[in-house]
């Protein structure tokens, strides 16, 4: 008789529909990434449990959808991972792009001065590629590195001819407007940051165990409230013709 109460139990899960109680979760989930992102984004910090919460909104939706059975409350538990991440995600690819548009604002307030140093830049490569002792001199007078800096680092030259060289380049040749300029150094600052780290290593890298603590509480709340559902969606009663 367990056995039979066992596959019957099995057999009603199977039965149980995955479409809509899914596509909720993914919603609730979906939902969940971007509130994270914002709120990291509005607030500068993470508030670690909004994971937590998260959680609580995926296995809610699915449960709000009918959803029930292993199946489901696992589809719930890997949804929260997923959002959790995501918007961990999405909260520091909008924090770059902020810091990347602060810095292009006080950067474009002397573009006359980097219109000065694109054409200088031109006149120092008109005839090729100009030796390491000569960027060294102009990253010096143009205070693209400290005046006392004897010899200057590798790191910094391989940056400036990385990052800053095509962008004297590029203004000499297209001469941009200001608000072109702009645009253009905040899209070469963001590069720079994703060069020294990407997304991913940028969000593993700021982890810590209340950031573990909360993202757990959130998956097993989602997988908790799916697996205690044992009503399912509301059918229509049997017809006595």
């Amino acid at each position: 008789m367990e056995n039979l109460g066992e596959h019957a139990e099995v057999r009603e899960e199977s039965l149980a529909p995955l479409g809509l109680p899914l596509a909720a979760a993914g919603g609730g989930a979906l939902a969940g990434a971007i509130g994270w992102a914002l709120l990291l984004k509005q607030a500068g910090y993470e508030i670690g449990w909004i994971a937590w919460g998260i959680g609580a909104l995926v296995g809610w939706a699915a449960v709000k959808a009918g959803g029930r059975g292993r199946t489901l409350a696992v589809g719930a538990a890997v949804l929260t991972v997923f959002s959790i991440f995501a918007g961990k995600l999405l909260g520091y690819s909008m924090q770059v792009g902020d810091s990347a548009g602060e810095m292009a604002d006080q950067e474009v307030q002397a573009y006359d001065e980097y219109m000065r140093d694109a054409s200088d830049w031109a006149e120092l490569c008109a005839e090729g590629q100009p030796a390491p002792e000569a960027v060294h001199g102009f990253m010096s007078t143009h205070e693209y590195a400290e005046p006392d800096q004897e010899p200057i680092p590798a790191e910094e030259l391989d940056s400036f001819l990385t990052h800053m060289a095509p962008r004297l380049e590029w203004m000499h040749s297209e001469t941009p407007s200001p608000d072109e300029f702009r645009a253009r150094s905040a899209s070469d600052l963001s590069t720079m940051v994703y060069a020294e780290s990407s997304l991913p290593e940028l969000v593993f890298a700021d982890l810590n165990l209340y950031d573990a603590l909360f993202a757990f509480l959130g998956i097993s709340t989602a997988f908790g409230l799916v697996m205690r559902n044992k009503a399912g969606p509301s059918r229509a009663p049997p017809s006595d013709s």
